[in-house]
Formats: C-alpha cells, structure tokens, sequence
C-alpha cells in the first residue's frame, strides 16, 4: 500500500468540528502492519499512547503528517516510559 492510499484512507475518517475554540474529529489514522493488514481509526493522543504501549518497537512507527511530512511516533510523545525525568 503506498503513502498517498494510506493518508486517503485516514482522511476519509475526519469529520471535523468546531466546539468552542478548539477542533474535534480532524485526525485519522490508517495503519498498515507487518503482515499488510491496514487499520483505520483516529489516533488521538491516547491512541498514540496505546500503540506505544502494544510494543516499544512502535516508537519507530511513521506517523504521516501531510503528503510531504511525516515522524516517528516517538516524536508526537512527550516521555518514552521513564517518567524519573518529569
């Protein structure tokens, strides 16, 4: 599966909404694991913390940002599991 199917498939998830001064709903996830199954789902801060939490490889997951950008997870996370250096 390429990158732009991958972010198509996430998109198609968004249903933005505006409550209040924020924005609800603008982010969809489409995963596609070793063995080429693709999961869908929106990957709120949450999300992100259970995906690191099913496996530490997952740290080195890519997380497309926009058609031009992506990071590793481990970057949209503020701690890797060692809460000693809050």
């Amino acid at each position: 599966m390429t990158t732009p199917s991958l972010i198509k498939l996430a998109a198609s998830l968004c249903r933005s909404k505006k409550i209040s001064d924020n924005t609800s709903g603008d982010v969809g996830c489409a995963l596609l694991s070793e063995k080429g199954n693709v999961y869908v789902l929106h990957p709120c801060g949450r999300c992100r913390e259970f995906m690191r939490q099913i496996d530490k490889h997952n740290m080195e997951t890519e997380v497309i940002l926009g058609k031009d950008r992506s990071v590793k997870l481990k970057e949209l996370l503020p701690y890797d599991g060692d809460f000693s250096k809050v």
